[in-house]
């Protein structure tokens, strides 16, 4: 019975809800550094079309296992889809064809282009790739 009862009251003492303070005060005195995360900075919005373009990598697998990517290009005030570029690998002189072609189609360069820098779980297990853009 003293086993349940023990069990019980430190079950309790989990589900107790603590301030920030008591926190704070509770791991400097366990001897832990508590960091606390960064605000994320709120992203304007786009104010006209052609203004942000979001460029995007996604992969996905065939019925056979073949496995395939994709670039995708929207513009992120009207939501159109700008471009879509295929294929078993995209290489950076593909990325750059692509935007070549749509700043050719387009007329003029957007203001900013938002790009995701992670490429899922490949990323993670330090396997991605990054993309820079260069003109020569």
């Amino acid at each position: 019975m003293s086993a349940s009862r023990s069990r019980g009251s430190t079950k309790a003492c989990y589900n107790r809800v603590l301030s920030q303070h008591q926190v704070q005060r509770h791991s400097r005195a366990s001897g832990f550094v508590l960091v606390m995360a960064a605000r994320r900075v709120e992203r304007p919005l786009p104010s006209c079309p052609n203004d942000v373009w979001a460029m995007d990598f996604v992969s996905d697998a065939l019925f056979n296992g073949k496995r395939f990517r994709a670039l995708t290009v929207v513009d992120a005030y009207t939501r159109e889809c700008l471009a879509i570029h295929v294929d078993q690998g995209i290489k950076g002189e593909q990325v750059v064809d692509v935007m070549d072609r749509l700043l050719f189609e387009r007329g003029k360069p957007p203001a900013k282009i938002r790009v995701d820098n992670v490429l899922g779980w490949e990323a993670a297990a330090g396997k991605g790739q990054q993309v820079s853009l260069r003109r020569t």
